[in-house]
């Protein structure tokens, strides 16, 4: 009977230890997890800094454009459409941001600074009609855009700090 007892003993023993070790390997790889978030965290957050400096960069050159454009200080449209390819390309750089709204917003804010080049565009030429049917002029056209880029400014601080809190 001792024999068996000690037999005994020793399986609710190891039982014990396999349970005390189950415990312990969860502990350890709820930590993990943790520490890989706040690796992430401090990784992502100067990327997204950037990003949103990059953004904020143009969308400021965009609402300011039209100014240098009729004062000369610009050539052309072409200098708009050369920093706005050169604005993706700095964005796509960063990689994965996982932002989506923001890169929804950067896609918006291209389209329309191409909308913004074809308008001023059509303003110099011989067919000065709006592109949007709603305007009833181009300058009008125009003043919609620059307004859309102003207020598109105005909010991009509120759009990244969701990212940058999470960051």
């Amino acid at each position: 009977m001792g024999l068996d007892y000690f037999a005994l003993l020793v399986s609710i023993l190891s039982a014990l230890i396999a349970v005390v070790a189950i415990l312990r390997a969860n502990e350890a790889n709820r930590l993990a997890a943790e520490a890989n978030r706040i690796t992430k965290h401090y990784n992502l957050r100067p990327i997204r800094l950037s990003a949103c400096n990059l953004v904020k960069d143009f969308a400021h050159y965009c609402t300011t454009y039209r100014t240098a454009f009729l004062q000369k200080i610009v050539s052309g449209t072409m200098e708009l459409m050369d920093r706005r390819d050169s604005f993706r390309l700095e964005f796509e750089k960063f990689g994965p941001l996982e932002m989506p709204s923001v890169e929804s917003k950067v896609s918006e804010l291209s389209n329309k600074a191409v909308q913004l080049q074809r308008a001023l565009d059509r303003s110099r030429g011989s067919d000065p009609q709006p592109l949007d049917s709603k305007y009833t002029t181009l300058e009008e056209n125009i003043d919609a855009i620059m307004d859309w880029f102003a207020e598109e400014e105005k909010a991009l601080p509120t759009l990244f700090n969701q990212y940058l809190e999470d960051a």
